[in-house]
């Protein structure tokens, strides 16, 4: 008798899926920092690991949803409007 063909251990299937999506973060956040550096000399480095992490440690969360991460950063343009027209 022939052995069975080998399978892959689910532990590395699991295993490879967040490091995937680490790692795609990691681009896409790379991308976006110098995008922002280039167009805008400016940088929004702590927003960005705030959300990046919310969205992909845990996708099925309330705040993870796209309708929550686009108004708070709305919310927080807003804010910073005004603030900055206040200390003008």
């Amino acid at each position: 008798m022939s052995a069975p063909a080998s399978q892959p251990d689910v532990h590395t299937l699991t295993a490879r899926r967040p490091l995937l999506q680490s790692l795609l973060a990691t681009l896409c956040i790379v991308g976006i920092m110098l995008a922002l550096d280039l167009l805008l000399q400016t940088a929004i480095v702590t927003t960005l690991g705030a959300t990046t992490f919310i969205v992909f440690a845990m996708p099925n969360a309330r705040p993870a949803q796209p309708r929550r991460l686009l108004s708070g950063y709305l919310a927080g343009a807003i804010a910073g409007v005004l603030c900055f027209g206040a200390a003008q």
